[in-house]
């Protein structure tokens, strides 16, 4: 029985398993039975009982005891006092109290044997002067009870400051301290022969004390011995690295004078002097360490200023620091920084009024817009944030503020006057930072506006270094990485620093593991927040080689993106991916230079897009060899554990316009858990990775791959069963191939980098039993891998005609569920519990209910905020367009167009002399000029668009969108394709766009003439102009006209127009309880497949209605330009065209256009054509049966099915991605044979 306070508990230990876990995990490798006992249950391991009550005192540890030694205990752990000893409670009688606690374990357990610890050292000088002097009292209590024949024993345990998480509590270094001693006590015990079996006691006896958990279990593994326990085979690394002293003191300098800050917008932190005369002294900083250039005195003439007034900080969102003036009050004034620091003018003499006194106020940016926010620290910690307006007393009807909110109350127990603000992760907000007088720093990342919660705990992210005070502590980026670097200014003013390697708090999360050499081992690599990223190659089961900087990162916003490693061409070294937030994923693939880069040798090669999107955002898309060919595939997981799979073409990068990937298809509908549970790793070593459910308290179960994705007539999984229960102590798990051996390891990878590896030993037969409950179904269609027919999505013909059976006529089975969603229906067919009979009786009522919540859907969507995000949405998309344009042309012009390109060539008789490519030379040599030079001559050729660069002669290296280009369509079909794209991707309908014969599209100060020329003039009169005609233009290409934002569609009103028109919703409520009660008179499959298409295109308009408020929130909180550009080309599809009226029924549906999901390849015109061509099948169906007088008419509702099943699959595809995937499911369980009403199993 562990007894005590939280200590015992385990607070503060990752996964709150504190001595426990690792003590168990070593009785249980020694052989020892173990059964941990106690009233209270906590942490992520086997057997967590205990009798650790967090807060409690000695007087209460004195009650609490008698929960569970009723259970007779065979051994109590005691360590207690903590508490008393802090807050100087009991002090007096604190011995008298633990004597009662040992006296009363014995007299109710006689045979127990009792170890009890002192309280363990404390960062406390008042705490521990009081565990001083009561530690000799315990040791002589256990010395008499010795003599008095009790079974008792002293652990002493040695705990040091670096086995501290804060003042008091160990960190899991301590705690495993804490095991070893009470380990070697227990070993001890048993040697003397006291551990004896414990008196028997059954759980009804002695309930609620944890009797029975555990038992002899072994926790690493299931019975099968997975897993081989290796230890720590990594330690962590490092995140800061020491550079030394950067500033040296000044003239007349102090600590207490010094500001850090931006004063010239180039992103590093500069030197300011705030003397106590209100003079300002400054120095840029030049980014290398004692690189300063003075800029004087730059103070305006102000008068009645001291130092201690004076702040800096960025107020209006040009990158450079302004002056603030604050008084006793906290009301301030700004000077605006108008000349690089050197010049500040009066910019708003009423700032702020102040809220708080001068010695609260800091002024820094919380929200991540580029604006300092008035924020106020209080001495507990607690922290309220007044949001800058942006105003800066512009406008004086305005405020400067938003009303002061708090937003942390400061964590518990933090001493006074410790708690600060500032961004240390780059992301341009500030964090929470708790800096101890001692020299530890512990950090809260800003998740304002991320998630629900403000504050993300990062852990100690600095645990102090000798000599430096918390006084002595700043923050600031000295270097202009983005990252805010660990400061020590000393007492005159000198600075010296540790450079933040991008890690900071995030050690184990930015942890990646892949093969980056090729020899088959698993290296590791430390990504930061900007993609920049260090290796560690493996050099054998616990050898590291540090590298050092693989990759410098990007300068583009990636905090939405994220960046993984895997093999995408082929050639067994991973690759860089950025797969950014709306799903779009770039390549820079990995060129073997690893691990012996040379100087100028690159690492990675220039990146290509491999991937613009399908519709859903980075967050689901992973990266596995799924049929084991050696190239990683590219994969769509999905909330509900369901597996979308494209396989790789073996076509990166892209070569004569082939398709990089191929058809996508569902490899696995999943087995009841969330997609943030799945993993994928090749258990195995077959190549081929399997399907893993990853449980939070470190167990998992695995489904083999059975090798038949996409289209195999087998089973594509099966079920392995447990591979893993779990480990102690347990943290996050990771799974990759540390050992060479083909197979992934499972490993725990700790917050602060550490990893404890536990080896995939176990032979893998080449069959596993079967088992039908594998994430890819049982006897389905091959979507779930079953061993039904061997259909796919684009099967389009009609399902075979019914042929009755001799046992139709036998009772079918009642229909037992009442399935709400099409989700829940789709479990019921995974899990062969969806009769055929029972289809239309679960079909007909989730389609009312579908259509019912349209309503209520719609209203929510216009309560959040609707009208205002669509404004900020329409004005990007306006803003945006013409460079969204642009960029398209260049990423997909070829699909679309003809191209003829004027390009320079070398003459055929130099070109081998000069070096240049002689491919494609001109033959006929002009003569050299006058001066001798190179005769070389443009020639416009065909080429694809852009241009192909191997048409180029060697000396040619010049960017390629200054040569001129002649566009033209490469018939009817691609021009329409192509409109139907760009109103798509760039939100600009066709009548929006017009083909201009001349622009100059590329500027460059080398040719400023060129700009003069006359736009109209012919092409002959071009070609007189010389350079200027084969550089800079672009003829007959395509142009954004006169495009406002009202010309962006908006579904609001015409939404509303359809849910108000649609008076279905009783006669269908009708339909779904006749269904129910098998009295409906019209043929069920009839009604389903007349609703399923209608009801899908409803929904899809409410999801772009959805997408519009997503992306409006999304844009506001943007900061660069190009945000939308990415965001539009790889999140949604805006559909635009014409309005019109539904031809049979009279009523408007969806006006101009609909929002199409996006997906690669999908060029059609999509909903757009749906709702704006007449004669369309969907608007026909529509016309039939959305409208109560039809709906009730079984002719028309024929009618509308019959058009419907006459419809190519891919005509689904072509009006959304949501719309085509319920198509697929009712076409997956509405085809089979159905059996008449009478025969539904009611007669008796």
């Amino acid at each position: 029985m562990p007894l005590g306070d939280s200590i015992t508990k385990g607070s503060l230990s990752t996964g709150t398993v504190g001595y426990r876990g690792p003590l168990r995990q070593k009785l249980l490798s020694r052989g020892f039975t173990v059964d941990m006992i106690g009233s209270l249950r906590d942490g992520n391991m086997v057997d967590n009982d205990h009798e650790g009550h967090s807060g409690e005192y000695l007087a209460s540890i004195n009650v609490y005891w008698r929960n569970s030694i009723r259970a007779r205990p065979n051994l109590v752990l005691v360590h207690a006092g903590t508490n008393n000893m802090d807050k100087n409670r009991d002090l007096d009688i604190a011995i008298d109290l633990m004597t009662s606690i040992v006296d009363g374990l014995f007299q109710n357990a006689p045979d127990v044997t009792v170890l009890v610890a002192p309280v363990i050292w404390a960062n406390k000088p008042a705490m521990q002067a009081n565990t001083d002097r009561f530690n000799p009292q315990v040791e002589d209590l256990v010395v008499k009870r010795q003599k008095q024949g009790k079974k008792i024993l002293l652990v002493h345990i040695d705990i040091t400051k670096s086995d501290l998480a804060d003042d008091k509590h160990p960190n899991d270094r301590g705690y495993g301290k804490m095991a070893d001693a009470w380990y070697k006590a227990i070993l001890e015990a048993d040697a003397r022969g006291w551990l004896k079996n414990p008196v028997e006691v059954t759980e009804l006896e002695a309930p609620g004390t944890g009797l029975g958990t555990g038992g002899g279990g072994s926790s690493s593994g299931s019975n099968r011995r997975i897993w081989q326990k290796k230890g720590t085979v990594f330690e962590g690394f490092r995140t800061w690295e020491t550079i030394g002293t950067i500033r040296t003191a000044v003239e007349n300098g102090s600590r207490e004078k010094v500001i850090l800050a931006d004063l010239n917008g180039d992103g590093i932190a500069d030197y300011i002097i705030a003397d106590k005369d209100g003079t300002v002294r400054a120095w840029i900083n030049g980014g290398s360490p004692n690189d300063w250039t003075s800029l004087g005195k730059v103070n305006p003439g102000w008068k009645s200023v001291t130092g201690d007034m004076i702040r800096l900080a960025d107020v209006d969102n040009d990158g450079k620091a302004d002056l603030i003036v604050l008084n006793s009050e906290g009301g301030a004034r700004v000077w605006k920084n108008t000349d690089n620091g050197k010049k500040f003018e009066a910019l708003d003499s009423k700032w702020a009024t102040g809220l708080e006194s001068r010695d609260k106020v800091y002024f820094e940016d919380i929200d991540g817009d580029g604006y300092a926010d008035y924020v106020i620290v209080y001495s507990g910690g607690a922290v309220k944030w007044a949001r800058n307006t942006h105003n800066n007393g512009k406008d004086s009807d305005k405020k400067n503020w938003e009303t002061a909110k708090t937003i942390a109350p400061g964590p518990a127990g933090i001493p006074p006057d410790t708690a600060r603000v500032k961004d240390i992760d780059g992301d341009g907000k500030a964090d929470y930072l708790v800096v101890y007088k001692g020299g530890a720093v512990k950090a809260y990342r800003n998740t304002i506006d991320e998630s629900g919660r403000d504050w993300s705990d990062l852990g100690t992210i600095a645990p102090g270094v000798e000599g430096v005070t918390g006084e002595m502590i700043r923050f600031a980026d000295m270097d202009g990485d983005g990252l805010a670097d660990f400061l020590a200014v000393d007492s005159d003013g000198s600075i010296r620093m540790w450079k933040n390697l991008g890690i900071v708090g995030s050690k184990g999360s930015s942890m990646r593991f892949a093969d980056l050499t090729g020899d088959g081992k698993d290296d590791i690599i430390s990504v930061d927040a900007r993609g920049r990223s260090r290796a560690w190659i493996n050099k054998g089961l616990g050898q590291w080689d540090a590298i050092g900087e693989i990759s410098p990162g990007f300068n583009e916003d990636l905090s939405s993106s994220r960046i993984e490693f895997a093999d995408v061409n082929g050639d067994r070294r991973a690759d860089y991916l950025i797969i950014y937030g709306g799903g779009a994923v770039k390549a820079y693939l990995n060129t073997g230079m690893l691990p012996a880069k040379r100087e100028g040798q690159r690492i990675w090669n220039e990146g290509i897009t491999i991937s613009p999107g399908v519709g859903e955002p980075g967050s689901k898309i992973r990266f596995a060899d799924l049929n084991g060919d050696g190239w990683d595939d590219f994969l769509v997981l999905y909330d509900g554990g369901a597996v979308k799979c494209w396989l790789n073409n073996k076509n990166i990068p892209p070569r004569n316009g082939e398709r990089i990937w191929q058809e996508g298809a569902i490899v696995a509908t999943g087995v009841g858990e969330p997609g943030s549970k799945i993993r994928f790793a090749d258990l195995t070593g077959d190549g081929k990775d399997e399907y893993i459910v990853q449980y939070e308290g470190g167990a998992a179960k695995g489904y083999r791959n059975m090798g038949q994705i996409p289209n195999g007539t087998g089973r594509k999984w099966n079920n392995m069963g447990t591979i893993a229960t779990g480990v102690t102590p347990q943290g996050p798990v990771e799974y990759a191939d540390i050992d060479g051996d083909g197979k992934a390891d499972y490993l725990i990878v700790w917050r602060g980098g550490a990893v404890d590896a536990y080896i995939n030993s176990y032979h893998w037969l080449d069959a596993d039993p079967v088992d039908e409950n594998g994430p890819g179904g049982s006897n389905g269609d091959d979507d779930g891998g079953g061993k039904g027919d061997d259909d796919d999505d684009d099967d389009d013909e009609k399902a075979p005609p019914y042929d009755p059976v001799s046992d139709d006529d036998k009772r079918l089975e009642p229909c037992v569920y009442s399935p709400t969603t099409m989700d829940e229906i789709e479990n019921l067919e995974f899990n062969n519990e969806l009769k055929p009979h029972c289809v239309p009786r679960y079909l007909v009522p989730v389609l009312h209910n579908m259509l019912s919540n349209a309503k209520v859907r719609y209203k929510e969507i216009i309560g959040s905020g609707y009208d205002g995000y669509f404004k900020v949405y329409a004005e990007y998309i306006v803003s945006t367009s013409s460079l969204a344009l642009y960029n398209f042309m260049l990423d997909n012009g070829d699909d679309y167009f003809d191209c003829q390109i004027w390009s320079k060539y070398a003459c055929c008789r130099n070109c081998e002399p000069l070096g240049y490519s002689c491919k494609d030379c001109i033959k006929v040599c002009p003569s050299p000029d006058q001066y001798e030079r190179d005769a070389r001559q443009y020639d416009l050729r065909e080429m694809p668009c852009p241009p192909d660069y191997s048409k180029r002669g060697a000396g040619e290296k010049r960017d390629w969108k200054q040569e001129s280009i002649f566009w033209s369509f490469k018939d009817k079909k691609h021009e329409d394709d192509f409109y139907a794209e760009v109103a798509g991707q760039v939100g600009v309908p066709k009548k929006k766009l017009h083909i201009k014969k001349h622009q100059i599209i590329y500027g460059s100060t080398d040719f400023p003439s060129c700009f003069g020329i006359d736009p109209t003039l012919g092409f002959e009169d071009l070609k007189k102009n010389g350079t200027c005609t084969y550089n800079y233009w672009w003829h007959n290409a395509p142009e954004v006209g006169d495009f406002e934002p009202e010309d962006v569609f908006n579904p609001k009103k015409l939404i509303e127009e359809t849910l108000d028109d649609v008076d279905i919703d009783e006669p269908l409520a009708v339909y779904a309880f006749a269904t129910l009660s098998d009295q409906l008179d019209i043929d069920s499959q009839d009604l389903v497949d007349a609703l399923i298409l209608p009801i899908s295109m409803l929904q899809a308009g409410l999801d772009h209605m959805e997408a519009v408020v997503k992306m409006g929130k999304e844009i506001k909180q943007a900061q660069k330009t190009e945000f939308i550009t990415n965001l539009l080309s790889s999140a949604l599809l805006i559909v635009g065209g014409a309005g019109g009226l539904i031809a049979h029924a009279g009523m408007r549906f969806l006006g101009r256009s609909l929002v199409a999901l996006a997906e690669t390849g999908n060029a059609g015109l999509g909903l757009y054509t749906a709702v704006s061509t007449p004669e369309s099948i969907p608007l026909l169906i529509f016309g039939l049966v959305m409208s109560a007088k039809n709906f009730r008419d079984s002719s028309k509702i024929r009618k509308a099915a019959e058009l419907k099943r006459d419809m190519k699959f891919q005509e689904f595809v072509d009006l959304s991605k949501e719309v085509a995937k319920l198509e697929q499911l009712t076409r997956k369980i509405n085809r089979r044979p159905q059996t008449p009403p009478m025969c539904s199993g009611a007669l008796p």
